[in-house]
């Protein structure tokens, strides 16, 4: 009986695990389809969970999501936002799991990603330069 208690609750415990990063996956598909408000919902929810908290790939679907607002609304604050989800993916890959296992396994991610978000960086600098909103725009520019 024991035995079958602890195989109940291991699998309970790892299924609320991947059930936090398919979230993750699923605010992917949901960025792909453009509803931005379903992703958002499923993005906070792996933001705020320790299963997914400490993974690299939430912060680069974050970043991601928060680039596509930016497209649609012209906010310079979703870009600022993007940047910093992008340098905590990057601080997160580096640091590995809590034994110290996987660093860099999001790295080729991380830098695709980051070579894509690039212009649109620089181009909401510019907007926000040209705008004479210079505080945002030497926010971006460091």
């Amino acid at each position: 009986m024991k035995r079958i208690l602890l195989l109940v609750f291991s699998v309970l415990v790892v299924a609320s695990v991947y059930s936090q990063k398919g979230k993750v996956a699923a605010a992917a598909a949901f960025i792909d389809n453009g509803d931005f408000e379903a992703a958002q919902a499923r993005i906070n929810d792996a933001l705020e969970h320790d299963g997914s908290k400490y993974w690299p790939r939430t912060y680069i679907v974050a970043a991601n999501l928060a680039t596509q607002q930016y497209k649609k609304s012209q906010d310079v604050k979703k870009v600022i936002d993007a940047a910093d989800y992008y340098f905590k993916a990057a601080e997160l890959d580096a640091k590995g799991d809590a034994k110290g296992k996987g660093v860099g396994r999001a790295a080729k991610e991380i830098k695709v990603a980051l070579t894509f978000f690039m212009p649109e960086l620089q181009n909401a600098g510019i907007e926000a330069f040209n705008a004479e909103d210079y505080s945002s725009a030497m926010s971006i520019f460091e």
